[in-house]
């Protein structure tokens, strides 16, 4: 919470330094694309005819701990005649490092991964650091553009109130990825019992109830852990999946909803109220471990691969890797989701995080060569050239798919993994998903499945029978928005306060420190100290300004 807080301390110093350097707006007035002399048509390689050297940023990654000597950093360079001088930050540190070099002056031609929000690409572009690609795209990049009008959602997200498109995005239809809040619960216990599948939240109570009371493992003790989480992991706390049983609950957009074209916040509500009396009964009956709160994902996984005797009933996760290792002891073979829950009050929904183009490479005003940059990132959304940036080196970490093979989506495959591109097998020899690059839902769904324990099958299968039926309408949510600096300014010395406050009180709501019902009002009347009003307006104006553009 700390590093958050710098980074977003550090944000509005940005923001503000930038508010006040210069004058006019660049991007408004970009300067016409200049040929390149030394650039090929494109879809001719290499690209550059002689070679030529950009500075670049990016974070490192466990499988992409050194950019310079990577084999798919030499593939490229190869086939594109382009070399990158690195600077790079580990990923923990990335967003902080990269914001000093903005604030500084001394970013790079171009970035990796920069994850700008809407807000900070406007703000960039408008003072003309980031360069607009508008006419680069369509004159230079058929690949990108072909993109942007294969998915004009995306394009719609990565085009500011300007008209102008800062950013190429990184599209990757990862499927199960779009609800990737799940809970997954022991299903050799649920047998061992005689227990169904919950599918309400009274059933998921009763079921967790038995595993602690029954002795699900059997050896005799009262080990078991009927439910745990994690506050460092894949979607590893508890409330993520549970309050979505109550009200629509998605932490990533901030807790925030739609109702009837209003802006809302779910922590004010009486349905949030609901749901962590719900979880509070849950920890004082001991269903819920205490240390869900206050551990991290290596200890919710020790918990998952216990030695001897498994002890972990339920856990939150994007996958079982979240509490299980994905290897020898298979522990995680037993274990499937529990379907999106119905509330006491009818509700059932799920967290969803709807396809998004992010930033992953701009191009910055001390870029000599922009022709080059963008023909560099257009390749990147070519089949080929994707693989290897994503899964590696055919016939080394991947392979073509043999006639009859099946694929994850049941039909035939078209390639197999070899190598899993974040093991340590596969380090060094790709870019572990950095920079841009388009995944359709076919890189995933015709992989070769091996099977019904096969790990992408089993999270494709499982989102599609027990998630997606339950997804919000996309006019329900709240996805990326752009603000002035002004106003991004504001909301992010408020968001802090509420973020904080709401992780506060939602603790020790569920732990019992604090007794809700006689401290909800109290609770309710700190938001307005923290102008959670100004707050709202402020997202409620950008909301509209977004809808009036559709």
């Amino acid at each position: 919470m700390k590093k958050r807080f710098l980074t977003l301390l550090i944000t509005v110093s940005l923001l503000s330094s930038i508010a006040l350097t210069g004058c006019g707006n660049k991007a408004n007035n970009a300067p016409e694309v200049k040929e390149s002399t030394n650039v090929s048509e494109p879809g001719e390689y290499p690209i550059a005819k002689e070679k030529i050297n950009f500075t670049a940023f990016a974070g490192t990654r466990p499988a992409v701990d050194d950019f310079e000597n990577n084999d798919f950093t030499k593939w490229m360079e190869e086939k594109t005649n382009i070399h990158f001088d690195w600077t790079v930050a580990l990923e923990q540190d990335r967003q902080q490092k990269l914001n000093l070099l903005m604030a500084s002056g001394n970013y790079t031609d171009v970035i990796f991964d920069s994850f700008f929000t809407p807000s900070e690409q406007y703000v960039y572009g408008s003072q003309g650091i980031l360069i607009p690609l508008n006419d680069l795209i369509d004159k230079y990049a058929p690949n990108i553009k072909k993109a942007l009008e294969d998915y004009p959602g995306i394009k719609a997200q990565l085009t500011m109130p300007d008209g102008n498109i800062y950013s190429v995005p990184k599209i990757a239809e990862c499927y199960h990825c779009y609800v990737m809040g799940k809970m997954w619960i022991n299903t050799e216990w649920l047998d061992k019992l005689g227990l169904e599948m919950p599918t309400t939240t009274d059933e998921f109570y009763n079921v967790l109830k038995a595993f602690k009371e029954n002795d699900p493992n059997g050896n005799g003790k009262a080990d078991e852990i009927a439910l745990s989480g994690a506050q460092k992991g894949w979607m590893a706390s508890p409330e993520i999946f549970i309050m979505n049983a109550f009200t629509y609950t998605n932490n990533s957009q901030n807790y925030l909803q739609v109702e009837d074209g209003k802006i809302a916040t779910a922590y004010t509500k009486d349905e949030w109220k609901e749901g962590l009396k719900y979880l509070n009964k849950l920890f004082e009956e001991g269903l819920l471990d205490p240390q869900a709160y206050t551990q991290n994902g290596e200890q919710l996984k020790k918990l998952g691969e216990n030695p001897g005797d498994v002890i972990l009933g339920a856990a939150p996760g994007g996958a079982p890797g979240v509490f299980s290792n994905i290897g020898d002891s298979e522990r995680y073979k037993a274990y499937k989701t529990v379907p999106a829950l119905k509330g006491p009050a009818g509700e059932q929904n799920v967290y969803y995080n709807p396809l998004k183009g992010d930033a992953t490479f701009n191009i910055t005003d001390k870029c000599a060569d922009p022709v080059a940059a963008i023909r560099w990132a257009d390749a990147n959304f070519e089949k080929e050239v994707m693989m290897r940036q994503v899964s590696g080196r055919p016939g080394e970490e991947w392979v073509e798919a043999k006639d009859g093979d099946i694929a994850i989506d049941g039909g035939q495959a078209e390639w197999d993994e070899l190598v899993s591109p974040i093991s340590d097998q596969a380090k060094g020899h790709t870019w572990s998903q950095v920079g841009p690059s388009l995944r359709t839902a076919d890189y995933w769904l015709k992989r070769v499945s091996s099977g019904p324990d096969d790990i992408e099958t089993l999270l494709y299968e499982e989102s599609r029978d027990k998630y997606m039926p339950y997804i919000p309408e996309l006019n329900e949510i709240v996805t990326d928005l752009v603000f002035s600096e002004e106003d991004s300014r504001t909301i992010v010395d408020i968001q802090t306060q509420l973020s904080n406050y709401v992780t506060e009180m939602m603790v020790k709501f569920i732990s019992g420190t604090e007794d809700i019902d006689a401290g909800w009002d109290k609770y309710i009347a700190e938001f307005d100290n923290m102008n959670i009003k100004q707050y709202l307006e402020i997202y409620q104006k950008a909301y509209d300004e977004k809808q009036a553009l559709k």
